[in-house]
């Protein structure tokens, strides 16, 4: 803040009268949002899903943070591949029967800012459906044969 004094004698002249300093603390990291699809049909091709909202600092102080993003699974090994180009990005792809099973995969980042450290994650299940249990048969009638 200057302080400017006026006087009838004299001219104007300013000073420093105080420094204001405005910070701002992340108190959360929030996380994306769970994945709409919750099933997996096996030997059906990729499926991609992408993980959304990124993580994102609360207040929103734009800091630049340091982050290490990474994906679990149980039970692992996983028909899950992470992209190499994108984080949030994972595709799921299998044409193994042993793989019907429920999938629980966690998308999992440690955040550094300064002395702050967080490791939010989000988790979520994936059936990965067998494609011969999990087929419906719609009613059919066979009419009389006659001899």
């Amino acid at each position: 803040m200057r302080v400017t004094q006026s006087t009838a004698i004299t001219s104007d002249f300013s000073w420093i009268g105080a420094i204001v300093t405005v910070t701002c603390t992340i108190t959360e990291i929030r996380v994306p949002s769970l994945p709409t699809e919750t099933t997996y049909l096996i030997g059906s091709g990729p499926l991609e899903i992408t993980m959304a909202p990124a993580f994102t600092q609360y207040p929103p102080c734009d800091y630049v943070l340091t982050e290490t993003k990474m994906w679990q699974f149980n039970p692992q090994p996983a028909p899950v591949q992470p992209s190499l180009t994108d984080s949030y990005k994972i595709t799921i792809e299998s044409t193994q029967i042993n793989d019907a099973r429920v999938q629980q995969l966690t998308f999992l980042n440690t955040i550094d800012y300064l002395t702050q450290q967080f490791t939010p994650s989000v988790t979520f299940n994936i059936e990965l459906l067998h494609p011969c249990r999990r087929t419906t048969f719609n009613d059919i009638t066979i009419s009389t044969i006659d001899y």
